[in-house]
C-alpha cells in the first residue's frame, strides 16, 4: 500500500505548516452535519483548515454511503 505525500501547502491560506493527525471531521450534508470520528487529515498550523488524506477521504465516502443507505431505508418505511 503506497502512502500519498503530504500536501505542501494549505488549500485555504497557502501556509506550509501542515501536521498529519486523526480527528473528528464534519461531513456537511444538505440540512445537517455528521461528525465522523478518527479521520486522517492534514491540519494547517496557521488557519486550522482540515484537509482529509486519501485514507481520510475513503473513510468519509464509506460513512456517507452507509448514512445515505440508512436514509433510503428510513424513507421506504
Amino acid at each position: 500500500r503506497s502512502t500519498m505525500p503530504k500536501p505542501r501547502t494549505c488549500q485555504r491560506c497557502g501556509a506550509r505548516t501542515l501536521k498529519r493527525r486523526s480527528t473528528t471531521y464534519p461531513l456537511i450534508l444538505p440540512g445537517q452535519q455528521i461528525n465522523v470520528a478518527r479521520v486522517q487529515v492534514d491540519e494547517c498550523g496557521e488557519c486550522g483548515h482540515l484537509m482529509p488524506t486519501p485514507a481520510g477521504q475513503d473513510k468519509l465516502q464509506r460513512c456517507l454511503h452507509v448514512f445515505t443507505g440508512m436514509l433510503g431505508i428510513a424513507r421506504k418505511s
